[in-house]
């Protein structure tokens, strides 16, 4: 059985890694959904953000993004999955903008980018089974709901249900998203295997418990 894995930025738990605090140019607004009212925001292409002021020591091959949940990978990751033989979906370049308050030298960052979910949905949630009460999609924008309480209350029960979905091997993506958004990834043991080989930093793997 193929062994899956939530994988994010691990910068709430690693010290010295800089943040994104805002994108500043890429970043279209289409305003709140007439139907459900919830606020739409689509990255497009090449994207120029800055840093926050927390002080950092290295720059990581995660970098973690607090305006907009973007997974932004550096050069060093996307060769290192490029030897493993790993499909990555990119959406643009991510690029800095003064003023930077983090310590690190804006000479010396890696190339960015960020990874577009939305082109390598590759998984369908089973959420009744993966905890998430009363989901829907909105019919005019697709954007999911559930009852956040109740959801908050079934997924930390003990034990928790664990994500639940049928990934789609034949797509070819083994860094993938699913139908709960473009920007929650998750991946295959053999992305997870590539990270330690190549020693990636700040990066965070959860094993997923289930598939369907």
């Amino acid at each position: 059985m193929t062994i899956f894995y939530d994988i994010s930025h691990n910068t709430a738990y690693q010290r010295g890694m800089p943040e994104i605090r805002d994108i500043v140019w890429g970043l279209a607004d289409h305003g709140p959904c007439p139907t459900c009212g919830v606020g739409r925001r689509t990255p497009i292409g090449d994207v120029r953000v800055r840093l926050g002021k927390t002080h950092a020591r290295l720059w990581p091959d995660l970098l973690a993004c607090g305006d907009y949940p973007l997974f932004v990978v550096s050069d060093r990751f996307l060769n290192a999955m490029r030897q493993c033989g790993v499909r990555v979906e990119l959406g643009g370049r991510v690029d800095f903008e003064p003023p930077n308050e983090s310590g690190l030298s804006l000479e010396d960052a890696p190339q960015y980018s960020w990874v577009d979910g939305k082109r390598c949905r590759a998984a369908k949630m089973d959420f009744p089974a993966s905890g998430y009460v009363k989901a829907r999609f909105c019919q005019e924008c697709g954007i999911l709901s559930y009852d956040i309480g109740q959801t908050y209350d079934r997924q930390h029960a003990d034990p928790p249900p664990g994500h639940v979905f049928d990934h789609d091997e034949s797509l070819g993506f083994e860094l993938f998203t699913t139908d709960l958004g473009p920007t929650v990834f998750f991946c295959t043991q053999r992305i997870f295997k590539c990270a330690k080989k190549h020693g990636l930093t700040n990066v965070a793997f959860r094993p997923v418990k289930k598939e369907l």
